[in-house]
């Protein structure tokens, strides 16, 4: 591995495995990031990460092996990948490591939408568990604008198969990427797709202007104007007040101006007076906003 290689999961994952399968993103058009704008998108060769899976072992000692239960698939979206190859690398990993119970990884609406319903089926067979989807926004405008490759038609059917083949899905939508001007629309459209879908989590970011992005050159040039905390905390109000399925709903990214882990409905109502209560804190007294240089 290069020294210049950077490893990204989900908070969630940091106490699982890491095993590399993709370099990069097959998508990697989205307007806001800039995790993999220089990193060209390849798979890694089934017989390399099979070979690394045994070497993996070797390291670990057999009188170690019981402590690896979770394996995270790592790259941009391994569900881009063939199935028949992401299903012998889970096998194979389930062969070295017995006590392996699951496994997770990214994945995007565009290429899971390519999946049949029994290659999905397959796979949580295997073992796949969870996949992380970056959902953004339920504004169809929204969507196109950020060059998701997805709409909320395609968002919702790939939560129906998912569900179907039993994967959970684990979403992140961000606060103020539409900006001021679409807030309520994206709110609205953001709650009206999650209770269509009802995935398991859903990951509160606020959108955070990524140097090197197109909206990062927006920014730069005043074409697009970030939102201020308290705007920022009276969408999430909007939204949180019109989710109506059941869903865990968690914001403890260091973007976010507020932090909470409510399950809704039945936490609403203390959600919607914790936002308040932050609405009454002076806007000065939340972190700056501007551009990061950060990958994140």
């Amino acid at each position: 591995m290069s020294q210049t290689e950077t490893y990204y999961r989900p908070p969630s994952e940091a106490d699982s495995f890491i095993i590399r399968v993709m370099h990069g993103c097959p998508h990697n058009a989205c307007t806001f990031c800039n995790l993999f704008k220089d990193v060209p998108c390849k798979v890694l060769p089934l017989e390399e990460v099979l070979s690394g899976l045994e070497q993996d072992a070797r390291d670990i000692g057999p009188e170690h092996l019981h402590l690896l239960t979770s394996i995270y698939l790592e790259g941009g979206d391994p569900l881009a990948i063939n199935s028949k190859y992401l299903i012998a690398v889970m096998e194979r990993a389930k062969d070295l490591f017995p006590a392996l119970t699951r496994f997770a990884c990214y994945a995007t609406a565009r290429f899971t939408a390519k999946k049949t319903q029994a290659e999905l089926n397959a796979l949580a067979a295997a073992g796949l568990r969870r996949v992380f989807v970056g959902l953004e926004s339920g504004s169809a405008d929204l969507l196109r604008q950020l060059r998701k490759g997805c709409t909320p038609d395609d968002l919702i059917r790939v939560g129906q198969m998912l569900r179907e083949a039993g994967i959970e899905m684990d979403v992140s939508m961000m606060l103020g990427i539409g900006g001021q001007e679409h807030s309520r629309e994206h709110a609205l459209s953001t709650a009206g797709l999650l209770n269509a879908i009802c995935p398991e989590c859903v990951r509160i970011r606020t959108f955070v202007v990524k140097n090197g992005t197109e909206i990062g050159a927006d920014y730069l040039n005043g074409r697009f104007m970030l939102m201020k905390p308290h705007n920022i905390l009276r969408e999430l109000r909007l939204l949180a007040e019109n989710i109506e399925g059941r869903m865990q709903l968690l914001s403890e990214h260091w973007t976010n101006f507020i932090h909470f882990n409510a399950m809704l409905p039945e936490a609403k109502l203390q959600l919607l007076e914790h936002i308040d209560k932050h609405l009454l804190i002076a806007e000065q007294e939340f972190r700056p906003i501007g551009i990061s240089a950060e990958k994140s």
